[in-house]
């Protein structure tokens, strides 16, 4: 399945993947990244997923093309939950 996706052929799996998310989860905001995916992004797969999500159940979809500042404010809020202060 890497072999076959390529930028110009993922729309259909990332779409899908990303309602799919959005029905399970209902999540306040989605972060895309990866070699697959631009700054382009946010507009079409939103636009895709108003196909079979209500506007009202669409989260904020934003690239970024660096993780690490969100993963680290990850893991501090974790440590902050494991130690109690939240």
């Amino acid at each position: 399945l890497i072999g076959i996706l390529q930028p110009e052929t993922c729309r259909p799996v990332v779409v899908r993947s990303i309602a799919s998310l959005i029905a399970v989860l209902n999540p306040g905001k989605i972060v895309l990244t990866g070699d697959m995916l631009d700054e382009t992004c946010p507009e079409w797969i939103e636009r895709e997923c108003l196909k079979w999500i209500p506007e009202s159940y669409m989260p904020e979809l934003v690239y970024q093309d660096d993780m690490d500042v969100y993963y680290l404010a990850g893991m501090y809020w974790r440590a902050l939950e494991l130690k109690g202060a939240v």
